[in-house]
């Protein structure tokens, strides 16, 4: 094996190409595939691809360490409460866009909610057809 100048070069020669591993998820082609398929379904409405993704913000216990003397417990001042809300998040990547819900949770009826409020938000006329990529 012979090194270069830069020490690299062996590394792009030596080491075999492999294909991209097939995955059986959607992909982008796919993607592409199931949008155009929708357009040709519906013609007259218009296909926007739209992505959704959710976290968690809040406060967490910490963990406190305190001095103590042997045999007596220690006191600490530590928040022992937990609070948190869900901010749920929907962007349109071609223009943008973007709309942000809180909610207190993160389960089904509250996912719906978001879901009904972003419909309502994003085609209040129901004239368009919206494709929703979730995390």
């Amino acid at each position: 094996m012979k090194v270069s100048a830069s020490g690299w070069s062996c590394l792009d020669r030596d080491t075999p190409k492999l294909p991209p591993p097939k995955s059986k998820r959607c992909g982008f082609e796919g993607l592409q595939k199931r949008t155009a398929n929708l357009r040709q379904e519906h013609p007259q409405r218009q296909v926007e691809v739209w992505c959704e993704d959710e976290t968690r913000l809040g406060l967490k216990p910490v963990a406190r360490r305190v001095w103590a003397l042997k045999g007596t417990r220690p006191v600490s001042n530590g928040r022992q409460k937990f609070a948190s809300l869900f901010v749920y998040g929907f962007a349109h990547p071609k223009s943008g866009r973007s709309r942000f819900v809180v909610l207190p949770q993160a389960n089904t009826e509250q996912m719906s909610r978001a879901l009904a409020d972003f419909a309502l938000w994003a085609d209040p006329a129901n004239r368009k057809v919206l494709v929703l990529l979730v995390d």
